[in-house]
């Protein structure tokens, strides 16, 4: 019998999460794994997925389809097809250490009838990189729901472990979000070449890397990241990163008129459109920050970061943006801390 999971709280994720975490280890048969969907539209968040007791980054070996169609939803709206997939782990973002190789099952919807909302998870190729969440059920490592998970999928290649932004949980808090979210290590996986970077890959995919972060990861961190990128030597990853900087987060960065004096004509030509749409946007910033400041800072993260949302607008080459939002931080947060608030040039 399928089992569809209709979580529309928190709490009854909580609960479904626990009881998925501790399912006794029966014997490892994927014959005995059962469908978990959670439906588009049932106010699923980040911590859905943070909390799996298995957050890994993993290098695709091989994915095979196993077993019968399942009719999840009748007559034949959503049917499915369970998948093992055989992978390397590159890194461990949360949970108990993993073998270096695993395998994991989750069922995928595999007829176009019906299924428009669906992702196919098969587009998972050989040596492609992905963060998964995973859970144990039969003795078995499985995804947290199946069919629409989180496409995390990264072309920076493996990273040290010991570089993730990951600390321990104090007897302070409940969890590792808490002090230092968990989204920040697959922010800093997804957006920091490391050993084996595809770099041509990773700047052109690199606004969906950014745009599937959005929840994940904090967006000053993120900011931050594409801040660093700004000193990578590959000009077309510097080019994107700034582009995002721009059009995702409205910042009239410094790395515009890096990309101005480039040597390079696409990066001028890239730097001028920028400049262009930086002005364009000013005043919508400044609305935005006078209106309803912490939301438009940081309309993204579900780990609310309001300081270093903020602040990222501190830096800005805009004399009146920055001004705006050296006041907000002065009066919301009652410090002089943010080195990036001078006294604007008149």
């Amino acid at each position: 019998m399928v089992e569809v999971s209709l979580t529309v709280s928190i709490a009854h994720r909580v609960i479904l999460l626990l009881v998925l975490a501790v399912q006794g280890a029966r014997a490892g048969d994927p014959a005995r794994l059962t469908p978990r969907i959670l439906y588009p539209g049932e106010d699923l968040t980040a911590r859905t997925w943070i909390w799996a007791p298995h957050t890994v980054a993993v290098r695709i070996v091989n994915v095979e389809l196993l077993g019968p169609e399942v009719e999840a939803v009748a007559p034949r709206a959503v049917v499915l097809r369970l998948v093992r997939v055989t992978a390397k782990v590159e890194n461990v973002i949360g949970g108990t250490p993993l073998p270096e190789s695993i395998s994991f099952y989750f069922f995928t919807n595999v007829t176009t009838i019906g299924n428009g909302a669906y992702r196919y998870i098969l587009h998972l190729g050989a040596n492609s990189g992905h963060i998964v969440f995973l859970r144990e059920e039969a003795g078995l490592l499985r995804t947290i729901v199946d069919v629409n998970e989180p496409d995390l999928e990264y072309h920076t290649g493996k990273h040290l472990q010991a570089d993730l932004p990951l600390y321990p949980p104090s007897q302070q808090t409940s969890g590792k979000w808490v002090e230092h979210p968990a989204g920040d290590a697959l922010a800093y996986i997804m957006l920091t070449p490391g050993e084996g970077s595809d770099n041509a890959a990773f700047a052109k995919t690199l606004p969906l890397a950014v745009s599937s972060l959005f929840h994940f990861a904090r967006t000053g961190y993120v900011v931050e990241l594409l801040r660093r990128l700004q000193h990578n030597r590959e000009a077309g990853i510097q080019r994107a990163a700034c582009d995002e900087l721009v059009r995702q987060y409205m910042l009239d960065d410094a790395c515009i008129e890096q990309l101005q004096r480039s040597s390079d004509q696409s990066s001028r030509e890239l730097g001028a459109a920028l400049a262009k749409r930086a002005k364009a946007d000013e005043m919508r910033v400044i609305q935005g920050l006078e209106e309803r400041p912490l939301e438009f800072a940081d309309g993204y993260s579900d780990f609310g970061d309001f300081k270093v949302a903020l602040s990222r607008f501190a830096a800005d080459r805009r004399p009146k943006v920055r001004e705006r939002a050296c006041q907000i931080l002065r009066v919301v947060y009652r410090t002089d801390e943010f080195p990036d608030c001078r006294p604007v040039r008149q």
